[in-house]
């Protein structure tokens, strides 16, 4: 869906067992920067919740 896509993370914050990763993506020669917030729980990925310009990402969408 997206051509040439990559993440790439530039930080990472901890706060107790949630991660929050600063990252940039790219796709089909744009750009856009992203937070994820990641939960850990007992040592494991627990959940996931994106915080991205979706709009960017569907404007480098093939459909």
């Amino acid at each position: 869906m997206w051509p040439d896509f990559k993440v790439e993370p530039i930080k990472f914050y901890e706060s107790g067992n949630t991660v929050f990763v600063h990252g940039r993506m790219t796709a089909d020669g744009l750009a856009t920067e992203s937070v994820h917030m990641i939960k850990i729980v007992d040592g494991k990925y627990a959940s996931f919740q994106p915080f991205d310009d979706s709009a960017a990402m569907m404007k480098a969408a093939k459909q």
